[in-house]
């Protein structure tokens, strides 16, 4: 998304647990990485030092909610050095912070929601949440994932994609003629779990 930007126009800053290469493919597509360790990069797992016997997902996630208060004061001094005029909460359990942090400082907010989430009581909290006035879009990335944001009004579905043009093809001769492709043949290879919830057999 960043490499679409024009650096003349945006000014892009992005907020992580911790260096990497996802850090690295950021900076190289102009943005300004930033490091804040206590950010969790998955609900039932936090990132305080807490003894391996109390490691369990609800603990965890307790531990990331009492985190939350801070979080946001330490998100809003982030904004408040870069300026910003517009926050993107890439991430479902970012979502709590970026409204709060959009009340607080009075800018719009934009939501992304890669997850599906379970009918009930959690669907209808982030729902609530995107109804916030700060929150003037919930990007999603597919109709499944935006389906409990729907009576919000906001959603906005945008599939994940890749540009062809942008990645030449670069299959090993070898795969091609163990599997039968041929040379114009597109390859599509999957990396992820092979659960359901995934869509491999829909893929």
């Amino acid at each position: 998304m960043i490499r679409g930007f024009d650096p003349a126009e945006i000014e892009s800053h992005v907020i992580l647990p911790f260096d990497g290469v996802v850090g690295e493919g950021l900076r190289e597509a102009g943005a300004q990485t930033h490091y804040y360790p206590l950010m969790p990069e998955r609900f039932g797992k936090t990132s305080l030092r807490i003894p391996s016997f109390l490691r369990r997902p609800s603990i965890e996630r307790l531990a990331n909610f009492s985190l939350l208060p801070r979080g946001v004061r330490d998100l809003i001094t982030y904004v408040q050095k870069t300026q910003a005029d517009l926050v993107y909460a890439n991430h479902l359990i970012l979502s709590p912070g970026a409204v709060l942090l959009g009340h607080q400082m009075k800018i719009p907010v934009i939501l992304h929601s890669r997850e599906v989430l379970p009918d009930g009581v959690v669907s209808q909290l982030f729902c609530w949440l995107a109804r916030r006035r700060p929150v003037q879009k919930v990007v999603c990335v597919s109709k499944v994932a935006a389906k409990a944001y729907k009576p919000s009004g906001k959603t906005e579905v945008l599939y994940d994609t890749i540009d062809c043009r942008t990645h030449p093809a670069n299959v090993r001769p070898m795969l091609r003629a163990e599997y039968g492709l041929g040379k114009d043949q597109l390859v599509i290879g999957f990396m992820g779990r092979l659960v359901e919830r995934k869509g491999v057999l829909f893929f």
